[in-house]
């Protein structure tokens, strides 16, 4: 599995990266087609974890998304990653999730039980 978009203000493991070291900034053509990408794949994707919780933004104190996580089989992201993505210029640090959702389409991997 690969991770992408946790962020230690809302997940503390070992993948997450700091907010505040992300670029910020209006979000670039780049970042909204991610945007876009990311929101309509994980339609798609299965929800795998969460729970009776939610996550605010930092910065505004704003509900963002529930605390929980989605995969399409390959990747696993936090249900807040499409937030950051509209509000922030990170299409270009997340350009591998986003060639990913290119090549994959609306195809989703099979979920396994382990």
């Amino acid at each position: 599995m690969k991770y992408v978009g946790f962020l230690q203000q809302h997940d503390a493991c070992p993948v997450a990266e700091d907010l505040q070291t992300l670029p910020a900034g209006r979000p670039s053509l780049e970042a909204r087609e991610a945007f876009a990408a990311v929101t309509c794949h994980q339609q798609r994707a299965a929800y795998v974890f969460g729970w009776m919780h939610y996550v605010s933004d930092p910065q505004t104190g704003e509900l963002i998304a529930p605390h929980g996580y989605y995969t399409d089989g390959e990747w696993v992201w936090p249900a807040y990653l499409p937030h950051y993505l509209g509000t922030r210029n990170l299409g270009a640090h997340y350009a591998d999730f986003g060639e990913h959702q290119k090549v994959w389409g609306s195809r989703v991997h099979q979920v396994h039980d382990y």
